[in-house]
């Protein structure tokens, strides 16, 4: 427990962004590449065909943890973006998730500095190379995302 608060799971999360836009200085093939000078094939699995960034979470889609009513996941947030538009991350639950579903984030501390008194947050807002010590759970039971409010 921590905070008098039942943490039911803890999790690193590095946050990162993939250019998938083939025209971009930026593309993750040609940064696979070493911009051209590598002879080894990046073999990018993308079979949507999507262009865009996107954003991972410790190199995958997401990260999921099933909680119980009342339960909390700590997260250790780190974003490594960079270069990017998706640099400044705002992160959270939405807003009807908040009112729907009492989903609350709890900020511990940032850049680890703890804060003397955690304290609920609507949102974060996490700079490129920024680091943040969040709770995050809610009252009812379901699937709740936690993610880039955009």
């Amino acid at each position: 427990e921590a905070l008098g608060l039942p943490v039911v799971a803890s999790h690193v999360a590095l946050l990162q962004a993939f250019d998938l836009r083939p025209s971009s200085k930026n593309y993750l093939g040609a940064t696979l590449a070493n911009k051209g000078t590598s002879a080894i094939d990046p073999a990018i699995a993308n079979p949507s065909g999507f262009q865009g960034e996107l954003l991972v979470v410790n190199g995958g889609e997401a990260l999921y943890e099933a909680l119980p009513a009342g339960g909390w996941l700590r997260l250790r947030l780190i974003n490594s973006v960079q270069d990017s538009s998706l640099s400044g991350l705002r992160l959270g639950f939405s807003e009807a998730r908040v009112s729907d579903a009492g989903c609350r984030t709890v900020l511990l501390g940032w850049d680890g500095v703890w804060l003397r008194s955690p304290r609920d947050v609507p949102s974060l807002l996490l700079p490129s190379g920024g680091r943040a010590d969040v709770l995050v759970g809610c009252t009812e039971p379901g699937t709740h995302e936690f993610g880039s409010l955009g």
